[in-house]
């Protein structure tokens, strides 16, 4: 899930996240909160995108110089021939071996902890693009050979022969929705170590897009009318473990897709793909400090001293802002700012009922960066 709390934390959503989120990382972590947590929502929405040579807006242009080259062509405009036989190479040169990829995500989670029964609710959907290009030799020598030789070009670029093997664009999407329940109990170990197992059955829908055209004919917005709808069932299940209630130490683990499916593409041009749900398995740890009665100084004009106290009753309430962002493939940066209202509804000295508690931050601004590339051509 895109989610920057976890993107900041390592990606150790498995081992740490909040209710509201269990049911998206891991269903036994809707156990394994701190006790007084009674409930949390949870909406987040996030997009990824890396376009290394601005391939759709570099297609656009080209198609644009592809129709002045034909007409240049028609009317033996040796010189206009040259120059959009120059553009084009250039844009085939600056799309060729360059990829763009994106991802969306939105998601609804709503989590009630719970050592006994944790319950959540999640909606979620995730959406990936990619555009590959594949720039031809014939292309590339018939456009050469146009700004060499430009008095020999009699067939413009629509008219070619189908032998003339044209560069291509390929654009592919595919979409997932999915909605469930994740349920989870913690148990008590004889050693003293708890042991949180949760499972979240889930429906599943999938749709597919994909769409190839030549250079001089793609349309991007074409790809709608290619797609495949299909829908079915999963199951996630997760683990967290402690070796001590109170150990600052947790330790998770969770299976995706326990029941994995394939779908498979509908395109206009060559064989169908096969998209396939496989089980993912993620392990994470976490380290989590806890804090109950801190003490905090407040300061008595009366008689000008500091005194050490604690407040028995705070209100809290507050939201947080992510973003992620994709600059280079495999590379992402996320940041994320908050605001937290806080109210001292008990105190001692009533007079300061009513203010803020003094230890909680008005303000928090979260930056961080992550890397997650392959380690080698087989190992991710």
């Amino acid at each position: 899930p895109l989610d920057v709390r976890a993107a900041g934390m390592g990606g150790t959503g498995v081992a740490s996240a909040k209710a509201g989120s269990a049911a998206l990382f891991n269903p036994a972590m809707l156990s394994a909160q701190r006790e007084g947590d009674k409930f949390q929502f949870v909406l987040g929405l996030g997009g990824l995108v890396a376009d290394e040579g601005e391939m759709f807006d570099e297609v656009d242009s080209m198609q644009d110089s592809i129709d002045d080259f034909n007409a240049a062509v028609d009317a033996t405009n040796t010189a206009q021939i040259q120059a959009s036989g120059n553009e084009i190479l250039a844009s085939l040169n600056t799309i060729n071996n360059k990829l763009l990829t994106g991802e969306l995500g939105a998601t609804l989670g709503v989590g009630v902890p719970n050592r006994k029964l944790g319950v959540g609710v999640f909606v979620s959907g995730n959406a990936f693009l990619l555009g590959s290009p594949t720039i031809t030799g014939d292309d590339t020598a018939y456009f050469q050979n146009a700004i060499n030789n430009p008095g020999t070009v009699t067939t413009n670029y629509e008219d070619l022969p189908g032998t003339h093997e044209k560069s291509t664009v390929t654009g592919i999407a595919v979409s997932i929705a999915e909605y469930g329940v994740a349920l989870s109990r913690r148990f008590e170990l004889a050693s003293g170590a708890t042991l949180d197992a949760g499972v979240t059955p889930k429906a599943v829908s999938v749709s597919t897009f994909e769409y190839t055209a030549s250079v001089d004919n793609f349309d991007e917005d074409d790809i709608e009318d290619f797609e495949t709808t299909d829908s079915g069932f999963g199951l996630d299940a997760g683990v967290v473990y402690r070796t001590s209630a109170e150990s600052p130490w947790q330790f998770g683990l969770v299976a995706k897709n326990l029941v994995g499916s394939d779908y498979k593409t509908n395109p206009n041009i060559g064989a169908p793909r096969t998209i396939e749900l496989a089980t993912q398995v993620r392990a994470g740890a976490a380290y989590t400090t806890k804090s109950e009665n801190s003490y905090f100084f407040v300061f008595l004009a009366a008689s000008s001293t500091q005194n050490l106290g604690n407040i028995p009753e705070t209100r809290i309430n507050g939201f947080e802002l992510e973003a992620t962002a994709r600059v280079l493939p495999d590379f992402d940066i996320n940041a994320a700012i908050g605001y937290t209202d806080s109210e001292i509804k008990a105190f001692p000295d009533r007079t300061v009922i009513g203010n803020e508690d003094p230890q909680i931050s008005r303000y928090t601004i979260n930056l961080g960066a992550q890397y997650a590339g392959p380690i080698s051509d087989s190992l991710d």
